[in-house]
């Protein structure tokens, strides 16, 4: 037998399979990430992202908290760190990939930026393939896979009260609410149930998707 992959070995009885060695992330244009900040410069963030080199967080390219399209100033270079700081968890998508491997990183969307009140899973990237949508929710929580190899399980931020327009200063005032409330036991307990499920098929080497992770949690609530 001669295996399309390289990596270790593992037999059951008359299963024979490879697990790949890990490897790193190659950044392409689109990719939605889930990266941690690991240093801030002048007008930018460099983010861990699992490639050979950090993508660049650039200050124009974020989002202000207001949502004001504007040039950035020396004054919100100076609140840097009021935006995102080391060690924050951020979701982000590669805007361009340079000829050396490296990239540059936006996050100019609503549903990207900081996150917070919830966990991570490092998989291996092979599982996580692209698609669609990498936001997705499950039961009261929400997942977030980044083609990176690193998953995020949070609360579900509540819908826009009171049918507001969802304006990007409503969206951002709903995050900041969410920031702002610790996790009830109950949702820390569906989190959990959710990380557990993601570990389990990446024992089982199966793919992190929607269908997988929501399927197995519709039959863990049937189990009860």
């Amino acid at each position: 037998l001669v295996s399309s992959l390289l990596g270790h070995v593992h037999q059951t009885s008359s299963l024979v399979s490879v697990h790949p060695l890990p490897r790193l992330y190659a950044p392409e244009v689109g990719d939605l990430l889930v990266g941690q900040v690991v240093s801030v410069h002048s007008h930018r963030w460099d983010v861990s992202i699992g490639s050979a080199f950090p993508g660049q967080l650039a200050l124009s390219s974020v989002s202000l908290p207001t949502g004001d399209q504007r040039i950035r100033t020396a004054e919100d270079a100076l609140t840097m760190r009021a935006v995102q700081r080391e060690g924050d968890y951020v979701t982000c998508e590669v805007q361009q990939v340079t000829q050396s491997g490296g990239c540059a990183l936006h996050a100019r969307s609503a549903r990207m930026g900081r996150l917070r009140n919830g966990v991570v899973v490092r998989v291996p990237g092979a599982l996580v393939t692209r698609c669609k949508s990498h936001h997705f929710e499950v039961g009261s929580t929400t997942v977030v896979l980044g083609v990176n190899g690193v998953v995020w399980i949070q609360r579900t931020i509540p819908p826009i009260e009171g049918g507001k327009v969802e304006t990007f200063e409503a969206v951002d005032e709903g995050r900041r609410r969410h920031e702002a409330t610790p996790n009830d036991p109950e949702v820390v307990k569906e989190i959990g149930l959710v990380k557990a499920i993601v570990g389990l098929l990446v024992k089982c080497f199966r793919e992190v998707t929607k269908e997988t992770v929501g399927g197995a949690f519709r039959r863990c609530e049937e189990m009860g």
